[in-house]
């Protein structure tokens, strides 16, 4: 198994590494058809369409279109988040304290080629516990309800409370009161207290 996967695996490194470089001459004809339909198909053909636009023979291939089209729905996704935060952030001046970006979202355009390019669509916010609720009824005030497949019991002893969801930008954010679970030994780490955090 190990063994069949390691060509599967090294075309996907290949693909992160001209993506991490900065090249945009990546070959699609180094991928075979079902490689390219699955990194479709995993919300990497953004990536793979940045990687691989300046290579002519590209054009010519049967997924390009599809690859395009990745990157265009990237595109407006990534516009809907970006406001979206944008608008979170805004409303949340003067009302709650100490709100910070956690991963994707807050590194996007700084560590991602292009911010479309970030493949989660949620966006990450961390606040004190006792921020929690004001920031939900700023949620909930902006259109975002609370949804899971699992019941809010779930949630007492998880980082994050339940998700929250905007049906129209078809947005995602997880609301953070603490970085990692406090069922994961390392929670009780120093450096990622939240008073540590914060400070």
């Amino acid at each position: 198994m190990r063994r069949e996967n390691s060509p599967a695996r090294a075309k996907l490194l290949t693909l992160f590494e001209t993506v991490s470089r900065g090249r945009t001459n990546l070959s699609l004809g180094d991928f075979d058809d079902a490689q390219l339909d699955w990194i479709i198909r995993s919300g990497l053909g953004p990536a793979c369409f940045h990687a691989a636009k300046e290579n002519q023979e590209n054009f010519t291939s049967r997924h390009w279109q599809s690859l395009k089209a990745a990157d265009l729905t990237a595109r407006w996704i990534g516009a809907d988040h970006r406001e979206a935060m944008t608008e979170i952030i805004d409303a949340s001046c003067g009302y709650v304290p100490q709100l910070t970006l956690l991963k994707g979202i807050s590194i996007a355009e700084e560590y991602y080629p292009e911010f479309h390019l970030r493949p989660m669509r949620d966006i990450d916010l961390l606040v004190p516990v006792e921020s929690l609720a004001p920031m939900a009824t700023l949620l909930h005030g902006l259109g975002y309800r609370q949804t899971s497949d699992a019941p809010h019991e779930a949630y007492d002893s998880h980082h994050h409370v339940m998700p929250f969801f905007h049906d129209e930008r078809q947005v995602w954010i997880e609301l953070h009161h603490r970085l990692i679970s406090a069922k994961n030994h390392a929670s009780h780490g120093r450096v990622i207290q939240p008073s540590h955090v914060s400070s």
